[in-house]
């Protein structure tokens, strides 16, 4: 099992390799990782230091199995703006690292990995923390792209009208298959 805790510093969670910006990764770097080869990502006290979070989740998305886990452990909405203060200080002040993008404002955690596939199954609080419980399932489009190919389609095509479009009533209906 590949378990990964991204964000781990020093000290990544036992079982898991580490991958952190500051304390390097126990390979060459994310990006290195071959797509669907991650079981489970641990990601703590990391997500407001990335700057494009949708295309951080697309990366995650694309590295791990289907349904494999992903954690996230970070500051809760109400705290957001005591730990921006303290992180501030810490990498401009005591660390020195002006490199370390900090967000300044909080930014919901769930939408852009709910966006790209995942499903939450849990959502609990620890003291300023809030820990987001993930499974990766495959997208619809990939789901009926398989089932095209099981049975042996080359195409599909779905019909709906504007109306139905606008009002998101025409989503996942497949009203037609046939071979060309």
């Amino acid at each position: 099992m590949i378990c990964i805790d991204v964000g781990s510093g020093y000290n990544p969670k036992d079982g898991y390799l580490k991958c952190d910006f500051n304390y390097g990764c126990d390979f060459y770097g994310i990006e290195e990782i071959p797509d669907n080869y991650v079981d489970k990502f641990h990601i703590r006290n990391t997500l407001h230091h990335i700057r494009d979070l949708n295309e951080f989740a697309k990366i995650l998305y694309e590295k791990q199995k289907d349904g494999g886990q992903l954690k996230i452990i970070d500051c809760r909405k109400e705290y957001y703006d005591k730990n921006y203060f303290l992180d501030f200080l810490w990498y401009r002040f005591v660390f020195l690292r002006k490199d370390i993008f900090i967000s300044k404002q909080y930014r919901n955690l769930k939408i852009p990995f709910i966006l790209i596939g995942y499903i939450i199954e849990r959502q609990d609080y620890d003291n300023e923390k809030v820990i987001l419980t993930f499974k990766k399932e495959k997208t619809m489009n990939e789901q009926i792209k398989q089932q095209l190919e099981e049975n042996e389609y080359d195409y599909a095509v779905a019909i709906a009208t504007q109306e139905e479009i606008d009002n998101g009533a025409a989503c996942g209906q497949l009203s037609v298959m046939f071979d060309v």
